[in-house]
């Protein structure tokens, strides 16, 4: 789960972290009003999206006068966004944020985020900071510290991460209870990366996160409402939110053949395969191990509303989740929604028999029975093409 820049840095203030002061707005009516009310004479207006690169699409300006405030503002505020990190068409803007502007000595890039690979959390730190850093980082100004989450962040990651900075001795005491602070929001939060970018050292000497960007364990959501009440339901794809209230993992993709699974392994492999003999997938879905009919029948439901969906492949193995429960979730979404697309469904473990039975005595033609992996992904693939 991603939250908005606005949202990221007061979590970061609640924590003890010094920010510049701003507000937020989603209408042009009071802008002029609070910009005044922050009593400065230059501002950085900033769109709000989940996603990065905002400069690079015109989402961030720096204001001289309230005039150009409100010009900029109404500019960035209810139009598209495009960016390198949004898709192609683009997020409208529905919010911004205007902060006080910053003027700074030195600049830094600066995150904690989960290395999968090597089942640690890492530490980043650059030299270089700003827009499009992506492009801009080489192994001359980029150092990663590797955590263990059992033993966490330690004195000495800090002293080598500052060393690498170049930050001044007398400076090290206000660095370290910074990046402290950042590393305690990641793991009692259960964050999968903050990004602070840039991280600026003000004229006063106190090291300031002039951007930030959070990202959470959407599994581990359930014990943290405070940030479970930060997501932006507006956002969400209507299917996603459906699919959440059953019990189903789903995400929409940009293919034609939609995909029933369970297990987040299997459904993976299968995406794999399809795609690998030519086909594209509108959508991953793992039932999980608590299915039932009618979550298997709203699965169905779900996939067919995307009207792009030729056909679909079921490849379920059977432990937990019962094959026959499947078939009669199957067989009770054909019998309500009446479609013709084809199903082509491939079960193999707990009650297979019985379920098999179950299909081979229903009604419903495009049904499609198959044994083999290989062969039920063809047949899915030509049933989309055609």
């Amino acid at each position: 789960m991603n939250i908005y820049e606005f949202q990221a840095k007061e979590l970061l203030k609640e924590n003890g972290i010094k920010i510049m002061q701003g507000f937020v707005s989603e209408d042009l009516s009071d802008v002029r009003k609070q910009a005044n009310d922050l009593e400065c004479s230059k501002w950085i207006i900033k769109a709000q999206i989940q996603a990065g690169s905002r400069g690079l699409g015109g989402g961030i300006k720096i204001a001289n006068s309230l005039d150009e405030v409100e010009n900029y503002a109404s500019e960035i505020l209810g139009k598209k966004l495009i960016t390198p990190q949004t898709s192609k068409d683009g997020e409208v803007v529905d919010k911004i944020y205007i902060e006080k502007f910053c003027e700074f000595i030195k600049e830094y890039y600066l995150s904690f985020m989960f290395n999968r690979s090597e089942e640690v959390i890492s530490l980043i730190a650059s030299t270089k900071a700003g827009v499009d850093i992506e492009n801009n980082l080489t192994n001359d100004f980029l150092k990663v510290i590797n955590i263990d989450p059992m033993i966490g962040l330690r004195e000495f990651h800090i002293y080598e991460i500052a060393n690498f900075l170049g930050i001044e001795k007398t400076l090290f005491k206000k660095f370290s209870k910074f990046i402290e602070k950042i590393y305690e929001i990641y793991i009692k939060k259960d964050a999968t990366m903050i990004e602070i970018n840039p991280l600026v050292l003000n004229l006063e000497f106190d090291f300031i996160p002039l951007d930030a960007k959070m990202s959470f364990d959407d599994y581990a959501l359930f014990r943290q409402p405070e940030i479970l009440a930060l997501k932006d339901l507006s956002k969400e794809k209507k299917s996603e939110i459906k699919a959440k209230e059953y019990g189903l993992s789903y995400v929409s993709l940009d293919g034609d053949i939609g995909c029933i699974v369970n297990g987040a392994g299997l459904a993976m492999a299968t995406m794999d395969v399809i795609e690998y003999f030519g086909g594209k997938c509108a959508n991953f879905l793992d039932v999980g191990g608590k299915t039932t009919p009618k979550s298997v029948k709203k699965a169905i439901e779900i996939i067919l509303e995307n009207k792009k969906v030729k056909a679909i492949f079921v490849n379920i193995f059977g432990g937990i989740v019962r094959c026959d429960l499947i078939a009669s979730g199957i067989l009770e979404a054909l019998s309500e929604l009446k479609s013709d697309i084809p199903i082509i469904i491939r079960l193999n473990g707990t009650n297979k028999d019985v379920a098999l039975n179950l299909l081979n005595k229903s009604k419903f033609t495009n049904l499609f029975s198959i044994e083999n992996l290989e062969e039920g992904v063809k047949k899915a693939i030509n049933f989309a093409k055609n």
